[in-house]
């Protein structure tokens, strides 16, 4: 921090005075009326000594002896008993004819304290400098002193300081004093000239005035300004520092004056910081002080003043207050009132008449408080802040007691509220009802521009309408509404029924968007901007022929983000719930979409989101539930470069199932997606019970989940030229009426490794359909799937690629493991089909339509193994017939694992290596049950336990098992237990009987709490034997 060439010298002097150990001080008291130990001051300083302290009871000391004092050379303390300078007053009572002033400090008075007293109507002329004090060579302290009313004809209208004087004033108030000389003059308050310095602390200089600095004037001079306030100066600027000085202000207000409040010249220097310039009349921070502004905590903004008890104490919402400045305090005085408040009543009561006088009347940080009541007519529509920061609401805090009612029409436009000069986040509008606004533009309610970005809390916009766009709330593309807790309903707009927003960052937080209607886009939201949606719920918003029941993003540099939002019982025709437009973005977490509608004709799309071409859309945590559309009932995405990543989402009970019918819960056409641990349940439609990609689409599915899903084609997805991929998904008891129980491939090439088909059925492929399907399928599980031709899998005219996969169990009239039909000849290497329960192995319908197959393993199919047009394959290229040595019952989580001695294992199997899905799984004993062995009765696949019907589930799953025997009863355990390992609840602990046995499990523990979503496993003991199943439990 510099403050100039003469600030080190004068701290050494001070250091050497303040070590000189003082003598036993004598208490000295002169009182106004002449008696005391003295009958005047300069008596008292005659007789006193060093380190002696006069003491002056309040009253006004006047006349010869208390005026044009001097100290001698004593180092001494002046100082009023009560402390108070108001009552304790030296009035010089100095004039033009009689000139006279308050103190004259030379060197011989270095280190003297004078505290507590007001020096008044000093008055000098010509040569004489200082109205209330003349230094020279002097170093002395002024507290808590007042100097008012004091004139000087030129120099230093209160204080003159000249030739190395230092002197310091600490909470003194300075006021009215002047300079006359408007050529000459220099100081109004203060001239420090020829190598002084002068320290101004938490200080107060109101209604001075004067020339050549009308508060300071700095020549070859340094200056030390901290926390203090300059208001309301005239004549000329507030600081003016002169040939080589300089002035360092920090925490200072300079305000409401004639002149800038800072100016150097002639090799003079000022520095600021955390200082406030306003008001000025030449300009606040202008010229040489530009740079400053914005910088190191400089600031030009309204100090809010309280201009009552406390003139200059600040308003709780002043930038210059603790809690709004980042520097802490600025100016000389604390937050000293609460912001004023201003009433008005419906009736015609309060302070003011209307709304808008109020307004017109508020200062910066006030409050117009409206009584409950409606309010109507001119002043309490089409209201303006005009930039100012204040707060309008309602004294209840009842958005639905207290009503702005527009009485807006088509032949008589008028809104709520118009913000346009820059006002912000502390311009509020709280806690009252606007309604029945009607614009020929934009905005029914509220309309933003010219850089406001006002709040809105606890709010109720209704019944708004606007022709062009946002039914209740327009903001330009530097403007916006930062909302929390408001209800927008019933509002209409062309565009954006309820909102628009623009490119302007902007926040809703737990917002409700209801009953909006739009006819072109966005029946609740038309975004172009950057906004952030909090909790938010939009509902029963209709769109009539356009696109986004709720929300439209429209422009490619819009990226709204949706965090904890619900999307319910929407309806338009594109996008029932939200629409993401051309090459736009839009991020969503944990949000759900329930019950939106896309109402379109046959290729309407996304029930409850839509995408543009280019769209971005990145879905985390979200549901999706009982929407509906022709395409894509939860999901629809379309066009190059568009990009859907869901993770962890779940889309459940959605439907296509009217016009095109394609993609119960996602359907994609020439566009990209990617999903991560996700669950598809329940969906239906004609293609694609769960998902459809068509044209060119590419899939990405990791680790999801697909289970209940039912179509004509495609019971859980349908692939139409299709090049995606799919890892570690499991598909479950889904169903199609035609062909591909699971998945139906046509004219596609995905690549699926390491999935489970699990129980699904269809007439045809009860796992898997291809037709021209030129698939390539790696360590994939076909696993209980049941059709008519192909129980696991079914071709017409393809060539997939199968290797090292495992099929056992499934049930089919031709092909319990795979049929052929119509030129299809799959390449089969490395490949277990074992104990499918009819159809034999492999079904041919033709000598056109026969596999190449090479390492297989083909054992205990009823109906055949190696038979048929495969019969000749058996001993050629290493494929065999031997039982492949599952683990069963000794690896319950992975009963298709192989045990040891397995000829399928890579060990046992030097050529071909590891032959089917799963790698050695289990040792001990050769003697292993083959987990598809059944006795009378026994489940479908060999198990003693199903899985849980439905899983995932939210309200309950049924679990069923079989206690095999013909007679007599068995003790029986079945538990379940979390992730961890650890016993959530106890199902069954008793001894049943023979046969076929279910319970069902809420999702409760022991305790009967409900447990969170997650994975669970239901254990079941019987017999000596242990099966176990997941169970997915969800929110």
């Amino acid at each position: 921090m510099y403050r100039g060439p003469i600030v080190a010298a004068w701290l050494s002097i001070a250091l050497t005075l303040w070590l000189i150990a003082p003598a036993a001080a004598v208490v000295i008291t002169v009182r106004p009326d002449g008696t005391g130990d003295y009958p005047t001051l300069q008596a008292a300083l005659d007789g006193a000594e060093n380190e002696d302290v006069i003491q002056l009871p309040d009253g006004t000391f006047t006349g010869a002896g208390n005026r044009d004092i001097t100290l001698g050379d004593l180092i001494i303390t002046i100082e009023s008993q009560s402390g108070d300078p108001a009552f304790c007053v030296i009035d010089c009572q100095g004039s033009a004819g009689a000139p006279h002033r308050g103190f004259i400090l030379d060197s011989a008075s270095d280190g003297s304290y004078i505290r507590g007293l007001t020096i008044k109507n000093g008055y000098v002329t010509g040569t004489n400098s200082g109205g209330a004090i003349a230094a020279t060579m002097s170093y002395t302290h002024f507290e808590n002193c007042i100097f008012w009313n004091n004139r000087a004809e030129y120099d230093g209208g209160a204080v003159f300081m000249d030739d190395y004087s230092a002197m310091e004033f600490s909470g003194c108030l300075f006021a009215g004093n002047e300079n006359l000389d408007q050529n000459d003059g220099r100081g109004g308050v203060i001239c420090a000239v020829n190598l002084s310095w002068v320290s101004l602390n938490e200080c107060l200089f109101s209604g001075n005035s004067g020339y050549g600095g009308a508060c300071l004037y700095l020549h070859t001079s340094d200056t030390w300004m901290n926390q203090c306030t300059i208001n309301g100066t005239s004549r000329d600027v507030s600081v003016l520092v002169d040939v080589s000085g300089t002035a360092f202000l920090e925490h200072t207000i300079i305000s409401f004056g004639d002149h800038q409040p800072v100016y150097w010249r002639t090799g003079g220097n000022a520095d600021m910081e955390c200082c406030d310039f306003f008001g000025n009349g030449g300009g606040d921070w202008v010229g040489g002080l530009a740079p400053y502004l914005g910088q190191w905590g400089n600031i030009c903004a309204d100090p809010l003043y309280c201009g009552s008890v406390v003139p200059f104490g600040l308003h709780e919402n002043s930038p210059c207050a603790p809690e709004q400045s980042a520097c802490g305090l600025i100016g000389r005085f604390p937050v000293s009132c609460g912001p004023m408040v201003y009433s008005v009543e419906a009736g015609g009561g309060g302070d003011y008449a209307t709304i808008q006088a109020a307004i017109d009347a508020a200062v910066w940080g006030g409050i117009v408080e409206l009584g409950d009541g409606t309010y109507t007519g001119d002043g309490n529509r089409d209201l303006d802040f005009y930039g100012k920061r204040l707060t309008v609401r309602s004294a209840s805090d009842n958005p639905n007691a207290c009503i702005i009612d527009c009485e807006g029409s088509y032949g008589s436009s008028h809104r709520g509220f118009q913000f346009q000069m820059y006002e912000d986040s502390t311009s509020v509008i709280r806690g009252v009802t606007i309604s029945n606004g009607y614009t020929l533009s934009a905005g029914g309610a509220i309309r933003c521009t010219g850089g406001a970005n006002p709040t809105l809390a606890n709010c109720i916009l209704s019944n708004n309408h606007a022709d062009q766009m946002g039914g209740a709330i327009a903001g330009d593309q530097f403007s916006g509404v930062w909302a929390s807790d408001c209800r927008l309903v019933g509002n209409s707009s062309m565009m954006g029924g309820a909102l628009l927003c623009q490119n302007w960052p902007t926040t809703y937080t737990n917002c409700t968007f209801q009953g909006n209607t739009a006819i072109m886009a966005g029946a609740a939201v038309l975004a172009f901007g950057q906004t952030t949606f909090l909790n938010c719920e939009f509902s029963s918003n209709t769109c009539g022929g356009g696109s986004g029941g709720a929300v439209y993003v429209e422009s490619e540099d819009a990226y709204p983000t949706f965090t904890g939002c619900e999307f319910l019982s929407n309806v338009c025709s594109y996008g029932g719930g939200l629409r993401v437009g051309l090459d736009a973005s839009a991020a969503l977490t944990n949000c759900e979409f329930r019950d939106n509608r896309a109402t379109g004709e046959a290729e309407s799309g996304g029930g409850g989101l839509y995408g543009d071409t280019g769209a971005e859309i990145l879905l985390t945590d979200c549901t999706f539930t009982g929407n509906e559309a022709t395409m894509g009932g939860g999901i629809f995405i379309s066009g190059e470069s568009t990009y859907l990543t869901l993770d962890r989402c779940t889309l459940e009970n959605n439907s296509a199932l009217t016009g095109n019918a394609r993609g119960g819960a996602i359907y994609a056409e020439d566009a990209d997606a990617t999903t991560f641990m996700c669950f598809l349940t329940g969906n239906a439609a004609e293609y694609g019970g769960g998902v459809c990609a068509w044209d060119q689409s590419y899939f990405d599915f990791g680790i999801t989940t697909m289970s209940h899903n039912t179509a004509v084609y495609g019971g859980a997805c349908y692939l139409r030229q299709f090049p995606g991929n799919f890892n570690t998904c499991v598909f479950n008891d889904n169903q199609a009426s035609q062909a591909g129980g699971a998945f139906y491939c046509n004219y596609a090439s995905p690549d699926i490794s390491q999935c489970l088909f699990q129980f699904n059925t269809a007439p045809s492929g009860g796992g898997l359909f291809g037709n021209n399907c030129h698939l390539y399928m790696l360590r994939c599980t076909f696993e209980g799937n049941d059709a008519d031709a192909g129980g696991a899998m079914t071709f017409w005219e393809s060539m997939p690629l199968i290797s090292a996969c495992t099929l056992v169990g499934n049930t089919a009239t031709a092909g319990g493991g795979l049929a052929c039909y119509e030129y299809a000849t799959p390449v089969i290497d490395n490949t277990i089909i074992a104990s499918n329960f009819s159809g034999g192995a492999i079904y041919c319908a033709n000598s056109m339509a026969v596999p190449s197959m090479a390492c297989c393993d083909l054992y205990g199919n009823i109906g055949g193994d190696w038979v048929g047009a495969i019969a000749d394959f058996l001993g050629m290229d290493d494929n065999i017939s031997e039982d492949p040595l599952f683990c069963g019952q000794q690896n319950p989580e992975e009963p298709y694992t192989l045990h040891q001695t397995s000829p399928c294992t890579e060990w046992n199997n030097q050529v071909c290596g590891q032959i089917g899905a799963w790698p050695e799984g289990c040792s001990g004993s050769s003697t292993v049950e083959n987990p598809t062995d059944q006795e009378p009765g026994i489940l479908r696949g060999g198990h003693l336990l199903s899985p849980g019907q439905p899983s995932p589930f939210r309200s309950s799953t049924t679990l069923t098992y079989q206690v095999p025997g013909s007679g007599g009863r068995e003790p029986v355990s079945l538990s379940i237990y979390d992730a961890g390992g650890r016993l959530v609840r106890r199902l069954v602990d008793t001894e049943q009987s023979a046969g076929i046995h279910s319970v069902a499990w809420d999702g409760r523990n022991l305790a009967g709490a409900r447990v969170t979503s997650g994975v669970y496993f239901c254990r079941l003991d019987l017999l000596g034997r242990s099966e176990t199943r997941p169970l997915i439990l969800l929110e």
